[in-house]
């Protein structure tokens, strides 16, 4: 692994961490490894169920829908404790919306990707 990969992932670490997915649970693993595949490839996110997840999936030895559930589960966790505040406070989704608003996986995916690709190129 390249400085510059182990670089991107202890920032992703760090988003998810600070976002409320609990790092105990094997959706943040998963989560990790989506969110640094889409920064390296944004194109994958047009295939989320049909490349993105069956690849994480190799990569962690299950199918792509065990992949896709355990990292519904983790979002879910992480909504039902902080209702997304801080992904909502770190992405700028305001209004009244953001008290409820719950993004999809493939959000959080696109989302946390895109914050970490404009650091990199303002960097």
């Amino acid at each position: 692994m390249e400085i510059f990969d182990k670089g991107i992932k202890e920032k992703i670490t760090r988003i998810l961490v600070q976002i409320g997915i609990p790092a105990n649970l094997q959706g943040f693993g998963y989560f990790r490894e989506c969110i640094y595949f889409v920064v390296k490839e944004p194109t994958i996110l047009k295939s989320v169920t049909k490349v993105l997840y069956p690849q994480v999936g190799e990569i962690f030895h299950v199918n792509g829908s065990a992949v896709e559930r355990c990292m519904r589960h983790a979002s879910e966790v992480a909504y039902d404790k902080t209702k997304f505040k801080k992904i909502n406070d770190l992405f700028g989704i305001s209004g009244n919306e953001s008290a409820c608003y719950k993004p999809t996986n493939s959000e959080i995916i696109a989302l946390v990707a895109e914050f970490l690709r404009m650091e990199l190129v303002d960097a």
